[in-house]
């Protein structure tokens, strides 16, 4: 009996081998290679908001996972994505199918000069989203408060990463 490789739907990727977010992963080794796994969509928000999901595996076969928002936090031989990347007409924009790490390094908030933590990392996020909810407190006066508290112990060496690749993340074909 011949067997035949079926292409498995990204929730079902995302449900059994439960991706880690590269942009939280401390042990990413320079020079390892990711290749593209699968593209999934999820919701986010209140107001059924998706945004898109890219899983990439390393070369162990572990799954990492980042979202459409974090492609902007790459940088290409240490330019950011951002200075780089330019719209053109009549052009399709694609995902690599493969990108080679470089360096990763812990992100640094431009404000503060702190480590960047995901928010649940301190010890004040539910005051946090008990005051978002209520609605009183401005975006920088929520964030400000939240950042004065520590981060939890079991979290406190949870930090946003720079990650640092050999090419861009989104590649731009021009129609002929």
């Amino acid at each position: 009996m011949s067997k035949e490789n079926r292409l498995l739907d990204s929730e079902v990727t995302t449900a059994i081998l439960k991706p880690e977010y590269l942009f939280l992963s401390a042990d990413l080794p320079a020079g390892e290679t990711f290749k593209f796994v699968s593209q999934d969509k999820k919701d986010y928000g209140t107001e059924g908001k998706s945004m898109s999901v890219f899983l990439y595996a390393d070369s162990k076969e572990k799954i990492y996972s980042f979202s459409q928002f974090d492609v902007l936090s790459f940088q290409v031989n240490g330019v950011p994505i951002s200075k780089t990347l330019k719209s053109i007409v009549g052009a399709q924009a694609y995902i690599v199918s493969e990108f080679k790490l470089i360096s990763s390094d812990i992100r640094i908030d431009a404000t503060t000069k702190k480590q960047m933590r995901p928010y649940f990392c301190y010890t004040g996020f539910e005051t946090y989203k008990q005051n978002k909810a209520i609605g009183t407190l401005t975006k920088s006066q929520l964030k400000q408060a939240l950042l004065a508290t520590d981060p939890k112990v079991e979290l406190k060496d949870l930090f946003y990463r720079s990650l640092n690749v050999d090419r861009t993340i989104i590649d731009v074909e021009v129609e002929k």
